[in-house]
């Protein structure tokens, strides 16, 4: 949103992707519609975000973080 809006973010903000522990899973999905959403690491594609999800706790799990 912060992006959409041009406004930075300032330093030690709670809503800072400094602060995000998914920022780096958030940010390697790509949804080119409903029902397609692309992992940003490989390439494989899934009709629902949650598969997506488990992708990466499964195949990604040393580039995102596990809860």
């Amino acid at each position: 949103m912060f992006e959409q809006l041009q406004v930075s973010v300032p330093v030690g903000c709670v809503f800072g992707s400094d602060r995000d522990m998914y920022a780096v899973q958030e940010m390697n999905k790509y949804s080119e519609h409903a029902g397609k959403w692309t992992c940003g690491f490989c390439g494989k594609s899934f009709y629902e975000e949650k598969f997506l999800d488990k992708h990466f706790d499964g195949r990604h799990s040393d580039r995102t973080v596990m809860v």
